[in-house]
């Protein structure tokens, strides 16, 4: 326990401006307190509760939310599989609750922290859920007496996030390709269609980009 709390601290200070950032952008968007953290509380991915809190506040059909936070999260994919030969020692019962905890955060530090045993992991994972579900409901009670113009500056958290996220990924060419025309796509498809859905097709263009420049 001790062991993952220790390494759960700097995964709880990077989620603190994130979650305070989201449960703000939740309130503005039209969001009870109570539902921004019912939110983090079931969901607890935090880009795409951003994602998800700005589609409500842009009107964005319930549909478009759904395929648009599953596309976000797609990547999760690739953590599990990756991270299954250090889980291989987890009783089969505890795995859907390490699942619930892979975040990008814990997914670096178990990857930095590769010879802990499955417990520490646990505990790791506990913390960082107590942190991201407390910042968001600090953020969430501190939009109720905020104005507009403090979620149109901490909506810049959710672009930091993504970009935090992207810069690490451009290693190759048709990486940054993909990249470049997916952020173009998304400014011009947002003229014509409503956000959910010019971001959805943002992202199969940007994908499909890369995946034949790729080949």
């Amino acid at each position: 326990m001790r062991r993952g709390l220790a390494l759960g601290w700097p995964v709880i200070l990077g989620y603190l401006p994130i979650g305070l950032s989201y449960g703000v952008i939740a309130r503005h968007s039209g969001l009870e307190t109570a539902e921004a953290v019912v939110m983090s509380i079931l969901v607890f991915a935090g880009s795409s509760q951003l994602v998800a809190a700005g589609m409500f506040g842009a009107g964005a059909g319930a549909w478009s939310v759904v395929l648009a936070t599953f596309l976000v999260n797609l990547r999760h994919l690739l953590f599990g599989a990756a991270l299954c030969p250090r889980l291989g020692s987890v009783p089969k019962k505890w795995l859907p609750w390490l699942a619930f905890g892979i975040t990008d955060e814990f997914f670096a530090v178990v990857t930095a922290a590769s010879q802990e045993s499955w417990p520490v992991y646990a505990w790791l994972s506990l913390s960082a859920y107590l942190g991201w579900v407390t910042s968001s409901a600090a953020g969430a009670l501190l939009g109720e007496v905020t104005g507009p113009t403090w979620s149109r500056a901490m909506g810049f958290a959710l672009a930091a996030m993504f970009i935090g996220l992207l810069i690490p990924q451009l290693t190759r060419r048709s990486r940054v390709l993909a990249a470049c025309v997916g952020a173009g796509a998304v400014l011009i498809l947002g003229r014509f269609l409503p956000d959910g859905v010019s971001l959805v097709l943002a992202i199969l263009v940007g994908a499909t980009t890369g995946t034949v420049v790729g080949k």
